[in-house]
C-alpha cells in the first residue's frame, strides 16, 4: 500500500526458516518514500528467521527478521521477542521509533562478505534515525561483528529503558585478523559495538546500559549531548563512550568505564556543565576523560 498502515501482533508466533518473519514492502506507489507502519504489541509475540534467506522474491529486499521499507513505530502494552540467526533482528530502511511495549532481540548472526555484498548484522537498525521515547528494549548480540543498535543517521534516547549486551568479536583486518575473502583491506572490517550512530547522539531521559566486549560501547560519528537520564557504558577493550565531534554533558547521570581505552572520549571539545559523571580509563596514555588536544581542542 502507499498509505500508512498498522500491524497488530496479538499473541503471534511466526517463524520463517528461509527468510524474514515479517517483510513490509510498501509503499508500491513510490518506493523511494516509505510510509509509516505502526507495530502494536498485544500479549506475548515471537518472530524468528532461519540461517539462510532463500525464499526472498527477486524484486524484494529482506534485511532482518522484521524488515520494512518504510518507518516503524512500536507501541502497545505487550511484548515482542525477536530471534535472528540469518540476518539482523529489526531493520527499517527509514526510521525506527519505540514508544511503548517490551522488545527483546537476540542476534547470533555474524558478519560475512560475498563479493561486494557485505552483511553487517545488528539487533536493530534504522537507515534514517533510531528513537526511544518509552518502553523497554533488551538487546543481545553474540555474532562476530554484530552491533546492538545501528543508526545511519542520529540516535535519540528520550525515555524508556534500553539494555545492550554485545559479546561478539570484531570481524575483518582491524578486528580479529580478517575473515574469508577480506584480504588485508581494513576498510572491510566490521566492528562489534553496543550503540553506533553515523550522526549525532542525544540523551534526554530514560535509562541506557551498554556492555561491550570488543569495541566501543557507545559511539557517534557526530556529536554526543547528554542533558538528562542515566547513561551507563562499559567496554572491555575500547572507549566506553566515544564522540566523533564535541561531547557535552549538562545533566543526568553518566558512567563510562573502559578496561582497554578511554572512559569518555571526544574527538572535538569536551564540555562538562552539570550532572554526575563517573569515568574510568586504563593506564597512560589512555585516560578517564579525553578531549582532542592534538587538534587544539580542550576540556571545558
Amino acid at each position: 500500500s502507499s498509505k500508512k498502515q498498522g500491524i497488530t501482533l496479538n499473541s503471534a508466533f511466526i517463524t520463517n526458516p528461509n527468510g524474514a518473519a515479517l517483510n513490509v514492502q510498501g509503499p508500491l506507489a513510490d518506493p523511494s518514500k516509505g510510509k509509516r507502519t505502526f507495530i502494536v504489541l498485544n500479549g506475548e509475540n515471537s518472530l524468528a528467521d532461519g540461517p539462510s534467506y532463500t525464499d526472498t522474491p527477486d524484486n524484494e529486499d529482506e534485511k532482518a527478521v522484521l524488515f520494512g521499507e518504510g518507518q516503524f513505530i512500536f507501541s502497545g502494552s505487550g511484548s515482542l521477542s525477536v530471534t535472528a540467526t540469518g540476518k539482523s533482528g529489526i531493520v527499517s530502511d527509514d526510521y525506527l521509533h519505540f514508544t511503548a511495549g517490551t522488545v527483546t532481540v537476540n542476534t547470533s548472526t555474524s558478519a560475512t562478505v560475498n563479493g561486494n555484498d557485505t552483511l553487517k548484522p545488528a539487533c536493530i537498525k534504522g537507515n534514517d534515525y533510531v528513537m526511544v521515547s518509552g518502553g523497554t528494549l533488551n538487546l543481545t548480540g553474540s555474532g562476530t561483528g554484530c552491533k546492538g543498535i545501528k543508526s545511519d543517521g542520529n540516535g535519540y534516547f528520550y525515555g524508556g529503558s534500553v539494555t545492550v549486551n554485545v559479546t561478539g568479536s570484531n570481524f575483518g583486518n582491524s578486528g580479529n585478523g580478517g575473515g574469508p575473502g577480506w584480504g588485508n583491506n581494513s576498510s572491510n572490517s566490521v566492528s562489534a559495538k553496543g550503540i553506533k550512530c553515523e550522526g549525532n547522539l542525544v540523551f534526554k531521559g530514560g535509562q541506557v546500559e551498554v556492555n561491550c566486549t570488543a569495541h566501543e560501547g557507545i559511539e557517534a560519528k557526530g556529536t554526543i549531548t547528554i542533558t538528562n537520564g542515566e547513561v551507563y557504558s562499559y567496554s572491555a577493550s575500547d572507549d566506553a563512550i566515544n564522540s566523533g565531534g564535541d561531547f557535552t554533558i549538562s545533566g543526568g547521570y553518566v558512567y563510562g568505564r573502559s578496561a582497554g581505552n578511554d572512559g569518555l572520549d571526544a574527538n572535538g571539545d569536551f564540555y562538562l556543565k552539570g550532572g554526575v559523571v563517573y569515568a574510568i580509563g586504563t593506564s597512560s596514555p589512555e585516560v578517564a576523560i579525553d578531549a582532542n588536544t592534538e587538534e587544539r581542542h580542550s576540556l571545558y
